[in-house]
């Protein structure tokens, strides 16, 4: 039996690279991937985070870093995650979340929980061009122009045309539970 060279590449390839076939990235201690309801689940709950892990795979549709030591959102920190339709950064000490936070996500996000933190302000180009539900309860909100001009901002985004998600307030029987669409 002869065998060509195309059948020893593989193992040729295999003794170059050490011994080895690289593996997937692990995910950081406390943290795992799930399958949940058929649609890939990345949870980091409470697992004592301080800065939003790496590794995190492009295919994740749900990203749970809630209960961790998060105190910021750098720009672009979500831009490789394409099917990224749910974000909960909850119960963190977030204070402060870049401008372009949440980049690269306008198309897929839908929800995302910033409820108990310590936000008091966000900038103006955070939520522009996403049509999401925001939890934005339990911060210690100062109430001043910066943070009337990103209300005015949706407000102006609900009068587009119907092709634009309409900013709605919405109120759980809970009314300390503040949602809004942005």
């Amino acid at each position: 039996m002869c065998l060509s060279a195309a059948h020893f590449l593989p193992l040729l390839l295999v003794i170059d690279m050490g011994g080895s076939v690289p593996s997937p990235p692990t995910p950081p201690q406390g943290c795992y991937v799930a399958e949940e309801a058929g649609e890939r689940t990345f949870r980091c709950s409470q697992a004592g985070l301080s800065s939003v892990p790496t590794g995190i795979p492009n295919d994740t549709r749900k990203l749970y870093l809630d209960a961790n030591q998060l105190a910021s959102v750098p720009a672009g920190a979500f831009q490789h995650l394409p099917v990224l339709e749910e974000l909960d950064l909850s119960h963190n000490v977030l204070a402060h979340l870049s401008g372009a936070a949440f980049q690269g996500l306008a198309g897929t996000l839908r929800h995302l929980d910033l409820s108990a933190n310590q936000l008091a302000s966000v900038p103006v180009e955070a939520f522009v061009g996403l049509q999401i539900q925001v939890n934005l309860s339990a911060n210690p909100w100062l109430c001043d122009c910066a943070l009337q001009e990103v209300l005015r901002q949706n407000q102006d985004e609900s009068r587009r045309p119907l092709k634009q998600g309409p900013v709605l307030p919405v109120r759980s029987e809970d009314s300390s539970t503040l949602s809004t669409m942005v």
